[in-house]
């Protein structure tokens, strides 16, 4: 006789804690601007005139006959590393299949790497590069600048989600001390929780490791290279940390290889094993 043993999983600490970190960005949007008003929803279909953003199909049709093939979408998104905001500036009307394709990632990692749903060249005509900079364009039009929200925003983020985890488990700690005093006593073999996390992925099974570029354009890039002699790296990882390294590029020749002078580097050559999920390139 087959046993049912499928139970409730219940929700992981991570999930809880994710859902104060968008509760709280919401809060602090509301406080901010107000809610987003069908007026700004208007205002932002306008000056992409009625098209999505990320594939250029026109959207006018669909929002008019209500199908439900659209949907809103942070250019940032809701979470703490990103700490994208519910605002005119971050809220854009998009294609939803390009919605569930895009999920928690960044405007830049979306556009320039997703070849699932994007094509090289949209609906419209645009390339990738041009539309990531119709999309920044729009944000500065909006006042919203997503690096200074996110370097003001992220330490708080940071901060409440590990206070969130750590009252988690200490309510836990405190509920089984409690139990044991009343006769109920843990299994004499720890049993792993569901929400524990699973072992790291091994290096041949990661994905390559993203490498962006500001400009995004690699050859605009590796010209402001040339001329500054000066960028830096900001490094992500699957921890949540973020990092910045320096590069000097007095060195750098226009001969040289642009991705591999940077994939010869020690942050890049460790990747796997320190777990760094996305690496962006900035001129100084």
């Amino acid at each position: 006789m087959k046993l049912l043993t499928k139970v409730s999983k219940g929700v992981a600490f991570g999930d809880v804690s994710n859902q104060a970190v968008r509760n709280l960005l919401t809060e602090i949007s509301k406080s901010l601007r107000g809610i987003f008003t069908e007026q700004e929803m208007e205002d932002t279909l306008n000056a992409f005139d009625w098209k999505c953003p990320y594939t250029g199909r026109d959207l006018r049709k669909s929002l008019e006959d209500g199908d439900g093939s659209y949907a809103t979408d942070h250019i940032y998104p809701q979470n703490r590393e990103w700490c994208g905001l519910n605002v005119k500036g971050n809220l854009v009307i998009v294609d939803k299949q390009a919605n569930l394709a895009k999920r928690d990632q960044d405007v830049e990692s979306f556009l320039l790497t997703d070849t699932k749903v994007l094509t090289d060249v949209d609906e419209q005509g645009l390339s990738r590069a041009e539309r990531l900079q119709k999309i920044q364009d729009f944000q500065k039009a909006c006042g919203y600048d997503p690096e200074k929200v996110r370097k003001v925003v992220s330490p708080l983020l940071k901060s409440r989600y590990d206070d969130v985890r750590a009252e988690q488990e200490k309510c836990i700690d405190d509920a089984l001390t409690l139990l044991d005093g009343v006769g109920i006593h843990p299994l004499s073999k720890p049993v792993t929780p569901v929400s524990a996390a699973t072992p790291s992925t091994p290096a041949k099974a990661r994905k390559t490791t993203p490498l962006f570029f500001h400009p995004a354009d690699e050859k605009l890039f590796k010209d402001e290279l040339l001329k500054s002699r000066k960028a830096h790296f900001v490094l992500t990882y699957d921890s949540g940390a973020v990092k910045q390294t320096s590069w000097d590029a007095s060195n750098f020749k226009g001969s040289s290889n642009l991705r591999g002078n940077i994939q010869s580097k020690t942050f890049w050559k460790n990747r796997n094993k320190e777990g760094l999920i996305k690496v962006e390139a900035f001129i100084d």
